[in-house]
């Protein structure tokens, strides 16, 4: 069959990539691996000087979608999220009650390896600007907002703590009982700048994205001492990167692969002590309490086009 003397399917092959990259609306659907590590700081106000650290690593099973929305050939707006579903993870507790001199220096350590993620979730909503659209290849600035947060519950485990002398304690938790319950969230407007480019039936693209104006803070619940740690980190760096294909196999339906990082810097503030004991709460002043994250997610997804 022919159309205006070219073959249907030379046409079809012919504007493979067009229709990629001029959707009105597409949404997706994804399903993917999520590792996360999460880091909490203590210390001293007066000095600066480290006083504990944990160390939470967790492994998740997500599922999420992407919706986009395209008015103008060069502006595109976009909403993501992701939720786990399943999770494993481990927590690290070190203390330098004697002073930090290294990380192997710790006078207190514990290990809860019985740790889970129950809450892990995501939202970023952004717009994207093309500003060089030549042939197949789009390059585009980003503008955008990110909700993030992360929280484990650890059970059970081991600890050696120094008593009468250095690290001559040894004990386990009770495998039944909460220990400690830590969540951290961030709130991130960022900037960053994007590239397609699109070729036959598939289409590859990257993205990196910063700020100097993420916001996060905490809360740790110290179960079997009645006491829950507030921390406020005030701002702190962030930037990410993603890269992910897309194969088309019919004119509606595509299949895609991401890869996405991001890093939550260092950053530190106030902390407010509830003790449940004695209905009391202690106020100490930054850098008395920290955090940091990073996250690595990996998904594949069906997207549809209109």
């Amino acid at each position: 069959m022919l159309v205006q003397g070219v073959e249907a399917a030379d046409l079809f092959t012919e504007n493979a990539a067009e229709l990629l990259r001029t959707d009105t609306f597409s949404g997706e659907v994804f399903t993917g691996y999520l590792h996360s590590r999460v880091r909490e700081y203590v210390k001293n106000p007066d000095t600066g000087a480290r006083i504990s650290q944990l160390n939470w690593n967790s492994h998740a099973a997500v599922v999420g979608g992407r919706l986009a929305f395209q008015p103008l050939d060069w502006l595109a707006f976009r909403a993501r999220g992701w939720a786990a579903v399943a999770s494993g993870a481990d927590m690290r507790d070190y203390d330098w009650l004697y002073g930090y001199r290294g990380q192997d220096s710790w006078s207190h350590y514990s290990h809860s390896p019985n740790t889970q993620t129950p809450k892990a979730w995501q939202i970023d909503v952004s717009a994207a600007a093309t500003f060089y659209d030549e042939d197949d290849t789009k390059l585009y600035a980003i503008a955008g907002y990110r909700a993030l947060t992360l929280k484990s519950n650890a059970r059970g485990g081991s600890y050696i703590y120094s008593g009468q002398g250095f690290r001559d304690q040894y004990g386990t938790f009770p495998d039944d009982k909460l220990g400690i319950a830590y969540q951290q969230w961030w709130h991130t407007p960022y900037l960053g700048i994007g590239g397609s480019y699109a070729f036959d039936d598939w289409s590859v693209s990257a993205e990196v994205i910063g700020s100097p104006f993420s916001i996060g803070y905490d809360k740790d619940h110290h179960n079997l001492r009645s006491l829950v740690f507030k921390e406020d980190f005030g701002t702190t760096g962030m930037y990410g990167a993603n890269a992910s294909f897309e194969y088309r196999f019919s004119p509606l339906l595509s299949a895609v692969g991401r890869l996405e990082y991001q890093r939550y810097m260092e950053a530190y503030g106030s902390t407010k002590i509830y003790s449940g004991a004695t209905g009391t709460v202690t106020t100490l002043p930054a850098p008395s309490g920290g955090g940091s994250a990073d996250t690595l997610l990996l998904s594949v997804g069906i997207k549809a086009r209109m």
